[in-house]
């Protein structure tokens, strides 16, 4: 019976991994896959994923027709712009740009990691706070009640901080024509 199961796990876990359906891939539109790949940040190899995915369905990718419409994607992808869309979402960067796209690609790119980590902290800090301050609420002791406070007044300030960090990134961002 666990043998069963784990391999029902197995066969639905690979099956999730394919990065189109059958039906993608019996009414695919080569150009229009890559397009949306390469407006992904997607790397070349994407197109070997798919090539598995439909290889089950006796689909063969039309690869001149992908590779026209990632690059066309990627004309899209590699801008400042859209840089920063992906590091302020805090995804990864494939490094798919070319030497003369990718400097303006990662001004942006860098700009939006900075915001997401900043977010990412600031949540961090608001969720580190709320748990202080129940236990303080909980807390009899009065010299850990009042350590306590002291480290909510240090998470305050860094809270504090933070804030004014996101406020001038964000009116970077908009100066810079991300936003």
């Amino acid at each position: 019976m666990y043998r069963w199961l784990v391999g029902c796990c197995l066969i639905g876990l690979l099956g999730s991994c394919a990065t189109l359906s059958q039906n993608e891939c019996l009414t695919a539109d080569w150009y229009q896959i890559g397009l949306r790949d390469g407006y992904d940040g997607q790397p070349r190899a994407r197109l070997a994923q798919h090539r598995d995915a439909c290889t089950r369905f006796g689909v063969r990718p039309d690869e001149p027709a992908y590779f026209s419409g990632r690059e066309q994607g990627l004309h899209q992808y590699c801008t400042a712009t859209r840089g920063f869309e992906v590091g302020s979402a805090g995804r990864t960067y494939q490094q798919v740009c070319t030497p003369l796209t990718e400097p303006d690609f990662m001004r942006g790119y860098l700009l939006g990691q900075d915001l997401h980590r900043d977010r990412e902290r600031l949540r961090r800090i608001e969720t580190d706070t709320r748990a202080l301050e129940r236990r303080l609420r909980a807390a009899d002791d009065a010299e850990e009640r009042e350590s306590l406070r002291r480290r909510i007044r240090f998470l305050d300030e860094d809270s504090a901080f933070l804030r004014r960090q996101l406020l001038q990134r964000e009116e970077q961002a908009l100066q810079q024509g991300y936003r």
